[in-house]
């Protein structure tokens, strides 16, 4: 077992038990919490960026404005995802949260893996003999 086979199965491990800590409700409110923030960043930033015209030049301007709503609006959507955790928490889906967790952590971890791999042939790091040797590369390049 090559050393890439042994990473394969530590970013496998700490995703699933990352998920199963966590569960699955915290999970995906905490992806959905960062995908709303940059698309309110992007759609609102360029209005606040107007709001800084007289005091930076533009590129900054516009870096500090999409840096705040973004910061802005991850601290708001993770608030609200915490409340609606806890909320739903209430209800007794703890376990069935934590496993649901688990395997969605692991789905994760391969598709974090798949895209690493998928990369990783534009390189050369695909063309070592280690590369060639790993027996769990050649799940995640199909």
């Amino acid at each position: 077992m090559e050393g890439v086979d042994i990473g394969i199965l530590v970013v496998l491990f700490l995703s699933a038990i990352i998920g199963l800590l966590y569960g699955l409700l915290n999970i995906l409110f905490s992806i959905t919490a960062w995908i709303m923030a940059v698309l309110v960043a992007v759609k609102f930033s360029g209005w606040f960026s107007h709001m800084l015209e007289a005091y930076l030049e533009p590129v900054l301007r516009n870096v500090i404005a999409f840096a705040g709503v973004f910061v802005i609006s991850l601290v708001i959507f993770t608030v609200l995802g915490y409340f609606v955790v806890k909320l739903l928490g209430r209800t007794g889906l703890t376990a069935a949260d934590r496993l649901l967790g688990f395997f969605f952590g692991i789905g994760l971890g391969g598709a974090i893996i798949t895209v690493l791999v998928f990369l990783a042939g534009f390189t050369a790091i695909s063309k070592h003999e280690w590369w060639h040797e790993a027996v769990l590369i050649e799940p995640f390049q199909r």
